[in-house]
């Protein structure tokens, strides 16, 4: 007789857990297909938005409106966005690019701020090389002469050797 108890007790506990792990996978099962048919949904919209056509360039304008005409190559000028970006944007940027740096750098407030002056001017200055290198202006050489420089003084300011690997693994990322 006590065996059968223990048998007895033994396996309503294990049907109770059974009971319990099965409402539990049914539930995750309801939750999987919730989610399921929401991806799904999106994933809709998503192809509906790549089915749209793509948007327009944005072209100036160069003359009134009353006297509106193309250039003599029939063709207008495409503005390039970067250039529409304000400098407080591209301090923010900046900012946001090497913020591990400016957090982390052995220097002092004053020259956390020159550092970052200089960051800034480092990245407008390594796109203005880069549009100069992709045009063929004549001010490549100097633009890059310039970039160079502000390198220069930007290792002087980090003189941890930290500090400066750490600046030269972030200045190869995009903004």
């Amino acid at each position: 007789m006590t065996i059968r108890m223990l048998l007895a007790l033994t396996i309503l506990p294990l049907l109770g857990l059974n009971g319990f792990l099965y409402a539990s996978g049914q539930t995750l099962q309801k939750e999987f297909d919730a989610n399921s048919r929401q991806c799904e949904q999106w994933l809709a919209g998503l192809e509906q938005q790549q089915q749209r056509p793509a948007p327009q360039k944005v072209k100036v304008i160069s003359a009134p409106a009353p006297a509106l005409e193309q250039k003599e190559s029939g063709e207008e000028e495409e503005v390039v966005m970067e250039k529409l970006v304000s400098h407080r944007h591209k301090v923010q940027a900046v900012g946001r690019k090497y913020e591990f740096l400016l957090i982390t750098a052995q220097v002092d407030e004053n020259e956390k701020k020159l550092l970052e002056r200089l960051l800034v001017r480092r990245e407008r200055l390594a796109d203005a090389v880069y549009q100069a290198e992709l045009q063929g202006a004549d001010n490549f050489a100097e633009l890059e002469e310039k970039l160079y420089e502000t390198e220069d003084q930007i290792e002087l300011v980090l003189t941890d050797s930290l500090d400066y690997d750490r600046y030269q693994f972030l200045r190869e990322r995009r903004l």
